[in-house]
């Protein structure tokens, strides 16, 4: 080979380490190692709630977060550690419910709320008197 053509094959050889430098990095750093949860959040009747406040809190590491469910009675916490939360949903005059789950990296979970309306208590005392 001529010594031209030697030296064009070692600079876009150099060129395409160098290359590879740059975006194998890039690449790595792309990769999650977190996760995402979203749902709905729905009364008894099927309806959906908008505005229902959805909190998501993980014991091990105090993290919360809130939310509120949009039009179509959809929320989402996206960005999350993996780890242990617990998801309560509620919604006013409805009863909140609250879930467990075990969110994992790289998976995202849906997890749907049904509200039922919330049961009142009312003690009344009643007396009476007699007449004398």
């Amino acid at each position: 080979m001529k010594k031209a053509n030697m030296h064009f094959l070692t600079t876009v050889r150099t060129g395409l380490i160098l290359l590879a430098c740059v975006l194998v990095p890039i690449t790595m750093c792309s990769q999650s190692s977190t996760t995402s949860l979203s749902g709905t959040v729905q009364d008894s009747s099927g309806a959906v709630l908008p505005g229902a406040v959805v909190t998501l809190d993980n014991k091990s590491n105090g993290f919360h977060a809130t939310t509120q469910s949009d039009a179509k009675g959809q929320y989402e916490f996206a960005q999350l550690a993996p780890g242990t939360y617990e998801i309560t949903a509620q919604a006013k005059d409805l009863g909140e419910q609250v879930k467990v789950a075990q969110l994992l990296v790289s998976q995202p979970a849906t997890i749907a709320f049904i509200l039922s309306v919330k049961s009142v208590a009312e003690t009344v005392n009643v007396s009476a008197r007699r007449k004398l």
